[in-house]
């Protein structure tokens, strides 16, 4: 697969394609979705794959439509507002994102809103929501875009400074981004 690091796609479905390709290259898993109701199924689905008795955390920094958060708080069904100590014990975070960005296939994260940085950290899998209406180009026009503090997170956190590729030291292990379809 060929990454596209500085494309500039004209067209949103291929800012999409670039996006999702650009994250699958850092070993994050994208699944597109055309509606609230696909992506609350896809989020069941996910917690049930994962979840095995395991506490879901959710935090939100208010990124998506308030009906579709409140299902999404519903459906986590677990911690809204934990301890680190809770978090660290999460197989599941479940957060939304304030952008992605198509160059790098990243999505940005605040740090200044609750417990939304927590979640995206200590968790062995973190699961994002994202609007498609919200990728960006380039990191560049987040940062003249957003005021708060953001980290922008790409991929699973992986490491190999020790040698052989090591995925989970510094943040989840895996990463899920479900990105929902803009409405035509």
């Amino acid at each position: 697969m060929v990454k596209t690091e500085h494309a500039r796609p004209e067209r949103e479905t291929d800012r999409l394609i670039v996006f999702t390709q650009n994250a699958e290259a850092t070993g994050a898993e994208v699944l597109v979705r055309d509606g609230e109701d696909e992506v609350l199924e896809t989020v069941r689905t996910l917690i049930e794959r994962e979840r095995a008795g395991s506490l879901v955390l959710a935090a939100f920094c208010g990124a998506l439509p308030e009906n579709l958060l409140h299902h999404l708080r519903t459906i986590a069904g677990g911690t809204t507002g934990p301890t680190r100590e809770v978090a660290a014990r999460c197989a599941i975070g479940l957060t939304d994102a304030i952008a992605g960005v198509v160059s790098s296939g990243s999505v940005v994260i605040p740090v200044d809103s609750g417990m939304v940085a927590l979640v995206s950290l200590l968790v062995r899998h973190q699961v994002v929501v994202l609007e498609e209406s919200r990728l960006l180009n380039r990191p560049s026009e987040a940062i003249e875009q957003f005021a708060s503090d953001f980290v922008f997170v790409t991929g699973p956190s992986a490491t190999a400074d020790m040698g052989a590729l090591v995925r989970g030291v510094h943040g989840p292990h895996t990463m899920t981004i479900i990105v929902l379809r803009n409405r035509t």
